[in-house]
């Protein structure tokens, strides 16, 4: 069995190696991870502080996670250190997945247990998004080894490993997932109603006992790094999405989604050979039903993602093996229907293959923010003054704190800033943004586009095999392959940087253009002094000092007032953007009464 493990194991290594970053909703798992790596117990530091998102998420998975990933800091590479984390991430879910193609193997036979594997290895979402940092993922090698208990008990009818399978899904349900415990309740419904193979008792008093352990664990420790006391993360996502409903503001789809839609692409080819097992087979039909009444149960809820049920996906492949399984079974007697069907069967797992390859091909444009954020530490060097802004599309698509590799360099994800002007006076020498139009070109220059996944249109079906038939070894042709495909992928830019052309001229100018009333003064200096007096008595409070000798780059203010003002001394005192001179000009403008006047004060 290891053999068929290696072929999943691989896969998920492809998918976390060709596509490295990640996208929003691994958000805040990821920023965890680093920050508990880098920061340790400097809880100010944290991301999830300034950016904590909609509702608190647990740090039991993050410090998982991180305690394995901390090794990689050797690498001194944060790029390379996210790397580890996500095969972290990976090695959890093809620990627990081995576990449960263990109990598969008692409970159904080797060659269910190893075509299980190899269905999965066909399915895109299954190996691309199990070494991803959602927290249905990190939920989920818990849920394997729930699920490696359940299948035991039904194995060897003992109690025991159905006890021990409520313990696994319920501290799941109550630290991680709360879904998770919908799907136990319809577990436990099943084996108590259809199979009697529990009681009440022993249901409540796994469930209570595993639950209160599993609230003595995440409320101190979350409670912690969230800084609010008492704090049951967990908790307060069931009450927003289960009690309040807010998770449908996020879009709503139909009733039929999961079944019509998400399921189908999901399991691809295991899904046509899960219900042909649902009606075949009565040892399949026990592990589908709760399955099913889960997927419907969540159907009824308005907001609907894959991810809500991802953990029924082993469940539907294992019954689809046996299916496969049957039907090998059956070839083995040498009936040349069952053979064609075998066949059949392989040359769809093929297909399914084909389609999770090009599944993972368009995944690898849908972030462009994190190749943006990455071709920049290669356009600058270490030792350049770089404050870098990421806008809201540039830290949805893949930007994160393990893409920020130089410490010398500042990053920001600020979503204040009211205006161009801002970003100019907040000091930031790039930008990387969706949106360069808003920003005035002779100030920046686009220094580098990254594309992202526009769209993906099938091509018509007849003219596109008719070039097939007509050239046929066009399809050897490996440098044109993209152009072989049946369907079309457009991409086009998304992600732009921009680098400021002329930092401080830019900067004084924007200063100067921002306020009114404008000195750039030196601390020490005589004239800037009696230049302040004068300003007190005639325009109190009503203007602004910029003193250029505590700024870094005094040479540069100074260069750029020249170049505005053609004065080189100070103070130099601008009002609604022209200079008006220095010390002697603003004293000789006092002694004739018009100071106030010209500086426009009240």
């Amino acid at each position: 069995m290891s053999k068929f493990i290696a072929v999943v194991v691989a896969g998920m290594a492809a998918h976390a190696i060709l596509c490295p970053f990640t996208k929003v909703e691994e958000s805040f798992n990821l920023q965890a991870i680093h920050d508990i790596v880098h920061h340790q117990t400097d809880i100010s530091k944290y991301d999830h502080l300034e950016f904590p998102g909609v509702v608190p998420r647990t740090f039991i998975g993050p410090l998982f996670v991180a305690m394995f990933t901390w090794p990689a800091t050797v690498l001194n590479s944060r790029f390379l250190e996210q790397y580890a984390a996500r095969i972290v991430i990976a090695s959890m879910v093809c620990l627990g997945l081995y576990r449960l193609l263990l109990s598969t193997r008692k409970l159904f036979g080797p060659v269910t247990a190893n075509v299980t594997a190899l269905l999965l290895a066909t399915q895109f979402h299954f190996l691309f998004w199990s070494s991803r940092p959602l927290p249905n993922i990190l939920a989920l090698p818990l849920v394997l080894e729930g699920f490696s208990h359940w299948l035991q008990a039904q194995a060897t009818n003992d109690r025991k490993q159905l006890n021990l399978s409520i313990r696994w899904l319920t501290f799941t349900a109550v630290v991680f997932r709360f879904e998770v415990g919908i799907l136990l309740a319809f577990i436990l419904l099943s084996e108590l109603v259809i199979h009697r193979s529990t009681s009440v008792r022993d249901i409540l008093l796994n469930g209570v006992v595993a639950a209160v352990i599993s609230l003595l664990v995440t409320v101190p420790i979350d409670s912690y790094f969230w800084q609010t006391y008492p704090l049951w993360p967990e908790g307060a996502v069931f009450y927003f999405n289960g009690v309040l409903n807010k998770s449908s503001e996020w879009g709503t789809l139909p009733m039929t989604a999961y079944f019509l839609s998400f399921l189908p692409r999901l399991l691809l080819v295991s899904y046509p050979l899960a219900g042909i097992a649902y009606l075949a087979d009565r040892r399949a039909r026990r592990l589908l039903t709760p399955c099913i009444l889960f997927v419907l149960a969540f159907s009824f809820l308005p907001h609907k993602e894959w991810r809500f049920i991802v953990y029924t996906i082993p469940i539907f492949t294992i019954a689809a093996a046996t299916t496969v399984n049957s039907v090998y079974v059956k070839s083995r007697k040498q009936s040349a229907a069952n053979k064609a069907l075998l066949a059949f069967i392989a040359g769809s797992m093929l297909l399914s293959t084909l389609a999770s390859s090009f599944m993972l091909y368009t995944s690898m444009y849908n972030y462009p923010g994190g190749q943006a954020l990455e071709a920049l530490h290669h356009l600058e060097s270490p030792e350049a003054n770089v404050y870098v802004h990421m806008d809201v599309t540039t830290a949805m698509t893949g930007a994160s704190r393990f893409g920020e590799r130089y410490p010398s360099w500042r990053y920001s994800k600020k979503e204040d800033h009211e205006n161009t002007d801002h970003y100019i006076l907040a000091g930031y020498t790039h930008l990387i943004t969706s949106e360069p139009e808003k920003y005035d070109s002779e100030m920046y220059e686009v220094i580098y586009t990254a594309n992202g996944l526009k769209s993906v249109s099938i091509k018509p079906f007849r003219p596109y095999f008719q070039s097939l038939v007509k050239n046929p070894q066009q399809l050897l042709n490996c440098a044109e392959w993209q152009n072989n495909l049946p369907a079309k992928v457009n991409v086009g830019p998304v992600v732009h940087i921009l680098k400021l052309k002329e930092p401080t001229q830019a900067f004084i100018q924007v200063l100067i253009k921002s306020n009114p009333r404008l000195m750039f003064s030196k601390t020490y200096c005589p004239y800037c002094m009696r230049a302040k007096m004068l300003l007190n008595q005639h325009c109190p409070g009503q203007y602004t000092v910029l003193e250029v000798d505590l700024q870094s780059n005094q040479l540069g203010i100074k260069q750029a007032l020249y170049n505005l003002s053609r004065r080189t001394t100070f103070p130099n005192i601008f009002v609604n953007g022209v200079s008006i001179g220095g010390s002697d000009d603003i004293s000789m403008l006092a002694n004739e009464g018009k100071l106030a006047e010209v500086m426009g004060c009240t």
